[in-house]
């Protein structure tokens, strides 16, 4: 019988094989993705499927969904932020889900961190880099 750490660092370790693999897709293959724009746009009519209810919706859909990401970050920064201003769990009476396990105490500091570097990462990657960086120094 095997211990469960090792299924889980078993899929971590395949996780991060299929990343770098997929990650060197375009050095291999460097006109992929002009072979796979080609099938949807045409040079004189531009991108063939813009009026399909499908891609409006994925259009469109990908800019809200970003922005109820960073809603739900914010809120969730600011509600940790306010549960442990007004007194955490100290006034909550909480009791053990086994009688034989002890409750773990909940680590706020980590979740806020977790939820700051994930706000940030939506901010930085897409929002500056790609959006004030990229886009406007190449043209598009």
């Amino acid at each position: 019988m095997t211990v469960p750490n090792q299924h889980v660092r078993l899929g971590l370790r395949a996780a991060i094989v299929a990343s770098i693999l997929l990650g060197l897709i375009p050095a291999w293959w460097p006109e992929l993705d002009l072979k796979v724009a080609a099938a949807f746009f045409d040079g004189a009519k531009g991108f063939t499927n813009h009026d399909l209810p499908v891609v409006t919706v994925v259009y469109h859909g990908i800019n809200w969904l970003a922005r109820g990401a960073f809603l739900a970050l914010v809120c969730g920064l600011a509600g940790g932020l306010a549960f442990q201003r007004f007194g955490g769990l100290n006034r909550i009476q909480t009791r053990p889900l086994h009688p034989l396990r002890p409750l773990r105490p909940l680590r706020p500091l980590r979740v806020r961190q977790a939820l700051a570097c994930a706000l940030l990462s939506l901010v930085i990657g897409p929002g500056l880099l790609i959006n004030l960086v990229l886009k406007e120094n190449i043209g598009r």
